[in-house]
């Protein structure tokens, strides 16, 4: 039976505990309790609004002196934003109103140290602030499978290291793709391949001249994931993920596809023309 999306997100909101200051109720929820160096962190705020009048978020230093801000600390020490911009910038709350609001926590503090950090999600409105119960996030390296090497199309003096890793996820072991520049330290990008089934080694496929990355493990018992990346001078693009069935062996290559060059290197053969 397919459940309305509407109705999803109220029933999450209602599962979610919810600290209550009279005129407003809030809540936090994470998606992950633990994550990869380098993941993108979703933060979901449940806020329900039992006052009068409406909550208007308001960007910092305007008219609206409502804001939703997060306390965010590691080792006892707060984690500084990065960046000015608030979240939920012009969102509102109706009396009698609960909503959801996800933020990207990734882009707005630097989450990327190992570690445990404890976060909690806070609404000020004029010189009174109300926080969320604190949630436990874990930042792990996750455990190595496999890594192999190659150089970026478009820019031979730049190497790429590809790495796979699982960690549990969902009361499973979970298989990642770690993309990262081992000469300047630069991330780019921890991509979820989905349940990893650790029976048979997955395979790890680079092609130096198109720049595209293949991965095939085993995600259940008989089935099998392929899932294809392309690599250019900055960053990783996911291409296409299917299944297969094979329940006696699993290919020890599999090929690389043929695909169109993107929109970015059309414009960039157009320039070089």
């Amino acid at each position: 039976m397919n459940v309305p999306r509407l109705v999803v997100a109220l029933l999450f909101a209602v599962s979610v505990p919810l600290v209550s200051f009279g005129d407003v109720e809030i809540g936090l929820n994470l998606d992950n309790a633990s994550i990869l160096q380098f993941e993108r962190v979703k933060a979901n705020v449940i806020i329900r609004n039992v006052s009068a009048f409406p909550l208007v978020f308001g960007k910092k230093n305007s008219k609206e002196n409502t804001q939703l801000t997060f306390i965010i600390e590691r080792d006892g020490y707060d984690v500084l934003p990065l960046t000015e911009e608030l979240a939920a910038s012009g969102v509102s709350v109706d009396p009698g109103q609960t909503r959801e609001i996800t933020v990207d926590l990734s882009s707005k503090y630097d989450l990327t140290e190992g570690g445990r950090y404890l976060i909690s999600a806070v609404i000020q409105i004029g010189d009174n602030a109300f926080s969320s119960r604190k949630k436990m996030l874990d930042v792990v390296t996750g455990i190595k499978l496999m890594s192999k090497t190659g150089v970026v199309p478009g820019a031979p003096d730049k190497v790429r290291e590809y790495t796979l890793r699982y960690w549990n996820r969902n009361e499973g072991s979970c298989l990642f793709l770690c993309a990262d520049d081992p000469a300047s330290k630069i991330n780019y990008g921890v991509f979820s391949l989905g349940p990893l089934l650790r029976v048979k080694e997955p395979v790890l496929d680079v092609d130096n001249q198109s720049g595209i990355v293949v991965i095939v493990h085993q995600s259940q018992s008989g089935r099998y994931t392929r899932s294809v990346f392309r690599a250019d001078k900055d960053r990783m693009m996911f291409v296409d993920q299917s299944y297969f069935f094979d329940e006696n062996t699993k290919p020890e290559h599999t090929p690389m596809p043929t695909l169109k060059p993107s929109k970015e290197d059309e414009k960039d053969e157009k320039k070089g023309k």
